[in-house]
């Protein structure tokens, strides 16, 4: 997963501003799961925002469970997908 993205709740608020643009607002993890694997913006209830992952673990949790880029697990109440990288210069 992403070894270079600094996590900081000002930085993650930012590409979450960007992402309710395109995408529309915050995914409850009661409603819906991302796949797994797949890096997202995430919103604990507690208020902190990280940028995270969904693994898989059918022997212990068919659901998954969610870490963040430090390999520590945490427990997000809400998601949505991280914006498409920019565009290349030519």
């Amino acid at each position: 997963m992403s070894e270079h993205f600094e996590d900081s709740p000002g930085a993650i608020q930012i590409i979450s501003d960007q992402v309710k643009v395109k995408y529309g607002d915050w995914i409850s993890v009661k409603d819906r799961l991302p796949n797994f694997d797949i890096e997202v913006v995430t919103y604990e209830s507690d208020g902190f925002y990280r940028i995270g992952y969904l693994m898989e673990d059918p022997i212990n949790n068919s659901k998954g469970n969610w870490f963040g880029a430090e390999g520590i697990e945490f427990f997000p109440s809400h998601w949505m997908p991280l914006p498409e990288p920019p565009a290349e210069e030519s």
